[in-house]
């Protein structure tokens, strides 16, 4: 028996009811990951670096010396420091350290630069007395003042995402990468702690990532050629395995190349009609 037009109808309307609400939900955002998830998320891509291809080794004589990012504010933990330096790294290959240290002044900066052995840096410090952002080319320092970020802030988590953005800022302005063609992206004007919250992310723009390398080779960093353990492999200068992981990835390794050289003695054998040498 056909359904009546009134039961289609219905049956229509609790359809489309079904699909909106799976839309809907579909775009709701996910749940922000805990700081403790982000950290265990970080490890767990790590360890599957290392499992899958060895991990990451660097080209002999690539990546000359180093910038420090020095923590000496509380208000966010230092994990927020290190994702904006594994971006940078990921992005721009530089050398960048994340210590903890004390608390710094306009004063005293060139002294902790001095000590610490870095090409240049980027302290945090906590000081209300100074503004957001402070850099110094010349003299090769940057203060980011976590005090001044964090004033007005919403949540916690406006606060941490401020500061990891100007550590990404100060990076720029203090090596050679200066203002954006594109307004909108992090390198736009900043006027108060809150112009941060208007950026979506800390990525930077095209025409920022291509000034740094002649202005970095001037401090004398320049950066690191590097690829997996698996792949530094095919390179003479591939260095010997240096755990277990890249023990085991060599060993896969030469293993696949005597197979490969077996069959290729093979199929030579097949076609010459000649004994294989063995």
């Amino acid at each position: 028996m056909r359904k009546s037009s009134s039961a289609r109808l219905a049956a229509a309307i609790s359809l489309a009811a079904l699909c909106a609400s799976a839309a809907v939900a579909a775009k709701l955002p996910k749940p922000a990951l805990t700081l403790e998830e982000r950290k265990a998320a970080r490890a767990e891509r790590e360890q599957r670096r290392l499992s899958e291809d060895g991990g990451e080794v660097i080209r002999p004589g690539t990546m000359r010396g180093w910038i420090l990012f020095a923590n000496g504010q509380t208000l966010v933990d230092q994990f927020e420091i290190e994702e904006a330096r594994d971006y940078l790294w990921d992005t721009l290959n530089f050398n960048i350290k994340v210590e903890k240290s004390g608390k710094v002044t306009p004063a005293t900066v060139s002294a902790a630069l001095a000590k610490s052995g870095a090409n240049a840096g980027v302290f945090l410090t906590e000081d209300p007395s100074l503004p957001i952002l402070l850099v110094a080319p010349e003299e090769r320092w940057a203060i980011v003042n976590a005090t001044k970020i964090a004033e007005g802030a919403k949540t916690p988590k406006y606060v941490e995402m401020r500061i990891k953005k100007e550590v990404v800022r100060a990076f720029v302005y203090l090596c050679g990468g200066a203002n954006s063609s594109y307004g909108g992206s992090l390198m736009g004007a900043v006027r108060k702690p809150s112009d941060l919250d208007r950026f979506a992310d800390i990525d930077l723009p095209m025409d920022v990532l291509m000034r740094f390398n002649s202005y970095m080779k001037s401090l004398g960093v320049t950066p690191a050629e590097r690829t997996t353990y698996l792949f530094a492999l095919d390179e003479p200068w591939c260095p010997p395995p240096a755990n277990d992981y890249q023990k085991k990835v060599k060993a896969d390794w030469d293993a696949e190349r005597e197979r490969a050289k077996r069959e290729a003695r093979e199929a030579n054998k097949t076609e010459s009609g000649a004994p294989a040498r063995r």
